[in-house]
C-alpha cells in the first residue's frame, strides 16, 4: 500500500468510528432490522387470514351439505309420514269434511246428546268396583303398546298411559269385556257407544295438547279413582280449547275431542277414567256413511293389527 493510500485508509478509520457515524449506523440496522420484522408479521398475518377464510369456506360448504342432507331427510320423512298409505292423510282429509259441516262448542250436555249415560249414573257403584280391581291391578298394558302411533303421546314424559280396550270404533274386546260384566252388559244393549276403555293415569303423568282424529263421536268420560287436591282441584285436569275442567268421581262430562286439548294428573296417586266414545247423532245423512266407513276400515285394520292379543291383560308378576 502507498503512502498515500495509508493515509487515506486511516483517515477513513477515523471517521468510521466517530460518534455520528456509528450512530447513523446503528438507527440504520435497527430500521432495517425493523421492517423485515414488520414484513414477517405482515406476512404471518395474510397467511392467517388465508387459513381462515379457507376453513371458514370449508366449514360452511359442510354446513351447506349438511342442511341440505337434513333438509332431503326431513322432506322424505314428511311424504312418508303424509302420504296415502299413512293414517294421518286420511285423517286430516275426514278431519276437513266434519270441520266443514259440524260447528258445535268443545263440551256440550250428557242428557241431550248421551242420554244412555244415565244408566251408567245408575250402575256406577258397581262398575267403579268391578273395574278398579282391574285398573288397580298393575297389570293393564301400555296405550303406545297397543298402539304403535300413540308413541310420541308416552314418549312425552316417558310415563306409561295404562290402557285397557273394552270396544275400539266398533272393534269388540271379549276378553277384556268379560273381566267388567256391568259395563259388557252397557255395551251389548247400545251399540252407538262405539269405543270404551278404561284409563289410568299414574302420578305426574301430562298428556301433551293433541286433536282426536274422528269428530263423527262424543267422547265421555266418567272418573272412578279422583284425588281432591283441594280449593276445586282434582287429579283429573283437562284443558280443552284453552278452558281447564277438574272432574270429580261419577261426574259425566261429555266433549268432542277433535278440539285441541291435554291431561295431566298432579297428585301422588293413580287416576282412572272410564272412556267412550258415541256416534253422533247430529250428523248430515252424508256423514254418516262417511263415519260408518271410517269405523268398519277401523275395525278391519284392528284385526290385522292382532290388537286382542296385544290389548290383553298382562301376566301377574310371580
Amino acid at each position: 500500500m502507498s503512502p498515500t493510500d495509508r493515509l487515506a485508509w486511516q483517515g477513513f478509520r477515523s471517521w468510521w468510528k466517530t460518534p455520528d457515524v456509528i450512530g447513523t449506523c446503528d438507527a440504520s440496522a435497527r430500521l432495517n432490522k425493523a421492517v423485515r420484522k414488520r414484513s414477517v408479521r405482515k406476512k404471518t398475518v395474510r397467511e392467517k387470514k388465508v387459513r381462515e377464510k379457507t376453513m371458514r369456506e370449508k366449514s360452511m360448504g359442510e354446513k351447506r351439505v349438511r342442511k341440505k342432507s337434513v333438509h332431503k331427510k326431513s322432506v322424505r320423512q314428511q311424504v312418508l309420514r303424509w302420504a296415502p298409505w299413512n293414517y294421518r292423510f286420511w285423517r286430516e282429509i275426514a278431519r276437513w269434511c266434519y270441520l266443514q259441516s259440524l260447528h258445535n262448542p268443545a263440551v256440550v250436555s250428557a242428557q241431550e246428546h248421551f242420554p244412555a249415560s244415565a244408566e251408567l249414573h245408575q250402575a256406577y257403584a258397581a262398575i267403579r268396583q268391578e273395574t278398579l280391581e282391574v285398573a288397580l291391578s298393575g297389570r293393564l298394558p301400555a296405550n303406545h303398546e297397543i298402539m304403535e302411533q300413540q308413541r310420541t303421546l308416552y314418549e312425552f314424559d316417558r310415563k306409561a298411559w295404562g290402557m285397557l280396550p273394552l270396544r275400539g270404533y266398533g272393534y269388540d274386546y271379549p276378553a277384556n269385556q268379560a273381566l267388567i260384566p256391568t259395563l259388557q252388559s252397557f255395551l251389548a244393549r247400545h251399540r252407538d257407544v262405539v269405543s270404551a276403555a278404561v284409563s289410568l293415569f299414574p302420578p305426574g303423568k301430562v298428556l301433551r295438547p293433541h286433536k282426536g282424529p274422528f269428530k263423527g263421536v262424543w267422547r265421555f268420560h266418567l272418573p272412578l279413582y279422583v284425588d281432591d287436591l283441594g280449593q276445586g282441584r282434582t287429579s283429573c285436569e283437562l284443558l280443552i280449547d284453552g278452558t281447564t275442567y277438574y272432574l270429580n268421581e261419577g261426574e259425566g262430562f261429555l266433549w268432542d275431542d277433535t278440539f285441541l286439548h291435554s291431561a295431566v294428573n298432579r297428585s301422588d296417586q293413580p287416576r282412572v277414567v272410564l272412556l267412550f266414545d258415541v256416534f253422533r247423532r247430529d250428523q248430515p245423512f252424508w256423514l254418516v256413511g262417511m263415519s260408518w266407513l271410517f269405523l268398519g276400515i277401523a275395525q278391519i285394520w284392528q284385526h290385522l293389527q292382532n290388537m286382542r292379543e296385544r290389548a290383553l291383560l298382562k301376566t301377574a308378576a310371580t
